[in-house]
């Protein structure tokens, strides 16, 4: 290259000193090399299916699938490449889909120009009767799109069939029309119509003068926003590959899905939202379950180390080495013996209590955040004695670390909110229950708006006022030039966060509100009122103008929960599903909310006994939902 023309370094990395289009006037070629994060998704999707289905072929996958089209009409695309959007959801429901060549348009229309077609094609899609065309010729060129122009190939195909020009001629103006190039497009434009020494024109074709105008205007508009049919392909067929895997291997797929946006704590947390729905339970972190990345077990997702901070990618290899080649960690001692000396420290030790990966063993967290230092200095002493010789008077052995040895003092189990909020520290997010959920009924009763509702265009619109429950879960705040403080918050609820920005007045007014966060997540809870404010690319940012604590407004909640039904949907009265509600249901203090089961195979509702009574605790929902599903859990009042 550097015979052609100068290069320079820009930072590590080697490039031209000219632009793209000089480089393509002197003849070099330019390529564009597009990683894409979904292209990891698939091949980790498939490494999971393999797992439990080793005769899995993705090569085999049947682009005709009627349940997977069936999906994509119905909107549900959450985790879809390409297809996750509102927007894009709104289309596919609106084109019913049945086959690859409607995903390949779709991908085309849906950007900025070629969008105003999208009615006309659905239309015409859904009544191939009614698609008229500006000339005969146009037919077998545009009877693939319903009589729209979506290609750039078909641009190309226009002026060869309509105006004899050649592959490479075509080429020079639909390059020309992408680029903007008015002098080239007006002197095509008469070669088109009129022709020339190369081109015979579209009326020595049979076009008259006015619908080849015509025709060149459609073409001209169009052509700088299109795609090649070349590239829209080979991402359709990578969004319906990975239709495909979510139709039908969901969980494997969402747990892909979910390790590749670890760092992304707002997608973490709508992804496992999307599991919830999809009544697939997210597991917390397990030392003898969890892997690096999310994996399966059964129908539900066991979450990664990886998501755990204060634990390395090093760590974490060496946990997994370690109980591969001496299998399970058989209690917190066992773990810190086996572990010593690997670069496991007191910090990591904490993130993975606090998380609740050693809940399987014998103690509860506040016990082992409180003990397991002395478990560590109980071994270290051991290895020192070993070390320097210091044996037993009436044994040439050194004395073995022993479990038995080391007794844990008994604690009082860190209160629920404790627990949150130590799991939003080490995870981001909440995994043993949120804190909103006793105060979830306020959304319906005060109409407030909720996260995923703020990322839908058409529920929303700029310098609208709204009303939204959320806990503040980070504060910034800086001076304005008068020296007077302002705040910009992130509000959080149960499916993402939005930014909050809160002027010196408001600050001011509601200090009390907005220090809270830091205290006590509980406390952090507000009905927070304001403006949207949509100029940064729609993305909704909401401008504060009250903030109402909920804990000082309706306490902890539990007059707002207070119920009398519970109802469970259950496979069948034989399956673990219903023996396990009935085991845990039978564990609970006797209440006065009534407990009803549904059997989905007969279709039959019974009302347990009264032994099976409870009184209703958010905790206890949260408990259930993760037997049987949150969508198989439905609470009624009074």
């Amino acid at each position: 290259v550097s015979d052609y023309v100068p290069l320079q370094k820009n930072d590590n990395s080697i490039v031209t000193q000219f632009t793209m289009t000089t480089l393509e006037e002197l003849g070099l070629l330019k390529m564009d090399f597009l990683g894409l994060r979904t292209l990891t998704v698939i091949e980790d999707t498939i490494k999971l299916i393999k797992a439990s289905n080793p005769d899995f072929n993705e090569d085999k996958i049947d682009i005709t699938d009627k349940e997977t089209f069936k999906m994509l009409s119905l909107g549900k695309t959450k985790g879809v490449f390409q297809f996750e959007s509102d927007g894009m959801r709104d289309e596919l429901v609106a084109l019913s889909p049945d086959c690859i060549e409607d995903l390949i348009a779709v991908i085309s229309l849906y950007r900025p120009g070629p969008m105003d077609s999208i009615p006309t094609y659905n239309k015409n899609r859904h009544n191939p009767k009614g698609i008229t065309y500006m000339h005969p010729l146009l037919k077998p060129i545009l009877e693939v799109t319903y009589g729209c122009i979506v290609y750039q190939e078909q641009v190309m195909q226009i002026f060869r069939e309509l105006a004899g020009f050649s592959l490479g001629r075509a080429d020079l103006v639909r390059r020309a029309m992408s680029k903007k190039k008015f002098d080239v497009m007006e002197k095509e434009r008469h070669n088109f119509i009129y022709g020339s020494d190369e081109c015979d024109g579209a009326i020595k074709r049979g076009v008259d003068e006015k619908t080849a105008n015509e025709i060149f205007d459609q073409m001209l508009s169009f052509a700088s926003y299109a795609f090649n049919k070349s590239h829209a392909a080979a991402y359709a067929f990578v969004s319906y590959k990975t239709a495909y895997l979510k139709c039908h291997y969901k969980t494997e797929f969402m747990a892909a899905l979910m390790t590749s946006v670890l760092e992304n704590t707002d997608k973490l947390i709508s992804y496992i939202a999307a599991c919830k729905e999809e009544g697939i339970n997210v597991l917390p972190p397990d030392i003898n379950k969890s892997e690096l990345g999310f994996t399966v077990t059964g129908n539900s997702i066991r979450f990664g180390l990886l998501a755990l901070k204060n634990l390395g990618k090093g760590v974490i290899n060496k946990i997994i080495e370690d109980r591969q080649q001496n299998g399970d960690f058989e209690s917190l001692g066992d773990f810190c013996k086996r572990l010593h000396g690997k670069e496991i420290n007191k910090k990591a030790m904490e993130s993975l209590i606090k998380c609740g990966a050693f809940d399987s063993f014998n103690y509860n967290r506040h016990e082992m955040v409180e003990g397991f230092p002395k478990i560590l200095d109980s071994i270290e002493a051991e290895n020192n004695r070993t070390k320097f010789g210091q044996f037993n008077l009436f044994s040439m052995e050194a004395p073995a670390y022993s479990d038995a040895a080391i007794v844990l003092e008994k604690q009082e189990e860190y209160p629920l909110n404790v627990i949150l909020k130590y799991e939003r520290e080490i995870i981001g997010m909440f995994l043993s229950g949120h804190p909103l959920t006793p105060y979830i009924s306020l959304i319906s009763k005060n109409k407030l708006y909720t996260t995923k509702e703020l990322e839908n265009p058409k529920n929303i619109v700029d310098g609208q006022s709204i009303s939204i429950l959320g806990i503040i879960t980070n504060k910034k705040d800086k001076n304005t030039r008068s020296r007077k403080t302002m705040s910009t918050l992130t509000l959080e609820d149960t499916e993402g966060t939005v930014d909050v920005l809160v002027f010196p007045p408001v600050y001011d007014k509601f200090y009390k509100n907005i220090k809270a966060y830091k205290d006590d997540h509980e406390k952090s809870i507000v009905i927070l009122s304001g403006k949207l404010d949509l100029k940064d690319k729609g993305k909704a940012k909401i401008i504060c103008d009250s903030l109402l604590n909920v804990y000082d407004e309706y306490g902890d909640g539990s007059a707002l929960t207070q119920c009398k039904k519970i109802y469970i949907r259950v496979p069948s009265e034989n399956s673990d599903e219903y023996k396990g509600i009935l085991h845990y249901l039978g564990n609970l203090p006797k209440g006065d909310s009534s407990i009803y089961v549904k059997f989905a195979d007969t279709d039959v509702l019974v009302k347990l006994s009264d032994k099976y009574s409870v009184n209703y605790k958010y905790e206890i929902e949260y408990d259930i939902s993760s037997l049987v599903g949150e969508k198989n859990v439905f609470i009624k009042n009074g």
